[in-house]
């Protein structure tokens, strides 16, 4: 959009974002996702910036249902928040870099690792167990602080989303690294419902 000059100041800006069209038109890693009981958003795919206030610190804020919690990886907490959540970010490109995600359908496990890990999941068939994917995330942390000697993140989240595909799409599983986040999205085929074997 576009402003033209006037005498008079702008103090808002609102507009809507059609999440089930967006899913339906663009590839997964491109949408965010609606479904029964969960809400999954890429920031950048449904928050803009004023052009020349992008460098600027920012408070966002969420609500949605009063008893649905509410995860950040943006500020992830061990507790999650119920029916609204508020955070910071140094500028619009952390805004965007995270992910908000919601729902009674959401999981989230935290580990103690090098620095705090969180697994936050979504199986819209069945509920992944989640043990196995704290424990590998806190050995890559530990490999990756060994090489460098030191963790460039304060706080890190695995986001794990599986979920059928509108109109029986056919997804492949694939995954994206964020500042201080990875996420891995794929259909529900390869849930993992119970403790891996040591085989695997």
């Amino acid at each position: 959009w576009a402003a033209p000059v006037q005498e008079e100041d702008i103090v808002g800006v609102e507009y809507r974002v059609n999440i089930d069209q967006m899913e339906r038109q663009n590839a997964p890693s491109d949408a965010s996702l609606l479904r029964p009981g969960f809400a999954g958003f890429l920031n950048y795919s449904v928050f803009g910036w004023i052009e020349g206030l992008d460098s600027q610190a920012l408070v966002c804020r969420i609500e949605t249902f009063a008893g649905w919690p509410v995860f950040s990886t943006n500020m992830p907490a061990h507790e999650q928040a119920r029916g609204s959540l508020q955070f910071r970010a140094d500028d619009y490109p952390a805004l965007a870099d995270g992910q908000v995600l919601m729902g009674p359908r959401l999981r989230v496990k935290s580990f103690a690792g090098q620095v705090p890990l969180f697994v936050a999941s979504y199986g819209q068939t069945a509920d992944e167990y989640l043990d196995d994917y704290g424990s590998i995330g806190m050995e890559c942390m530990s490999v990756l602080e060994s090489f460098y000697g030191g963790l460039p993140f304060a706080h890190y989240t695995l986001v794990l989303s599986k979920a059928l595909q509108p109109g029986n799409r056919v997804a492949s599983g694939f995954a994206m690294e964020h500042l201080n986040s990875g996420t891995f999205m794929g259909d529900t085929s390869g849930l993992q419902r119970g403790p891996m074997s040591p085989a695997t």
